[in-house]
């Protein structure tokens, strides 16, 4: 597959600012992957620094392979159009990162937030806005390894996430069971959901 995010990538929402993850953003993603409402939604545990460094350079190394998507979620100021790529590191002082929205897998996807950030509509702002961005990057399925929609997968009592992808458009697949392995709660059943491809959001 093509390369699908620049490292310059940056895509703005009325409040917020998402761009590519940076090893600079540890200390924030350790703090968010290692809240226990992450955690029990996580493939991988996130319980020290190091467990965090080592999954920020998995996911660059998919980004930088073409292979995936991972963005970081900030709060936007006046300035945001600037915090990018390398620029990062003087402008990380200025905004606040309070989410991850990840597509590691093709065509899954996975969000969250700081759970201090919950119920102000971020999830759902972030998610809207990536939604155009990774179906012009993405292949259609007439083409090798393209895809016509996004998936997304939840527990069936995982409300708020559910509710965050209803909102958006995604529409209920089905229910597969023992699907996720989870290392906290071992197998759960899993909630299918998909977007599929709007005529008009042709791939690149």
């Amino acid at each position: 597959m093509a390369h699908l995010q620049d490292k310059n990538a940056v895509i703005l929402t009325e409040r917020l600012h998402l761009r590519t993850i940076h090893p600079k953003d540890l200390p924030e993603i350790y703090t968010i992957r290692s809240l226990e409402p992450i955690l029990r939604t996580s493939s991988t545990l996130t319980t020290t620094l190091e467990d965090a460094r080592v999954w920020i350079g998995d996911m660059l190394e998919r980004v930088g392979n073409g292979q995936a998507f991972t963005l970081v979620i900030e709060e936007r100021h006046d300035d945001a159009e600037t915090a990018k790529g390398d620029d990062i590191a003087e402008d990380n002082d200025k905004m606040k990162v309070i989410g991850i929205l990840a597509a590691p897998m093709i065509p899954h996807v996975g969000f969250c937030l700081h759970t201090d950030y919950w119920g102000k509509g971020y999830a759902t702002e972030a998610l809207r806005a990536f939604l155009p961005y990774y179906f012009r990057q993405v292949p259609s399925a007439q083409a090798e390894g393209g895809f016509d929609f996004m998936e997304a997968q939840t527990y069936p009592d995982n409300e708020k996430s559910m509710n965050v992808l209803q909102k958006v458009g995604f529409r209920f697949v089905e229910r597969r069971e023992r699907a996720f392995n989870s290392p906290l709660l071992g197998f759960q059943d899993a909630i299918v959901w998909r977007f599929a491809r709007p005529d008009s959001w042709e791939a690149a």
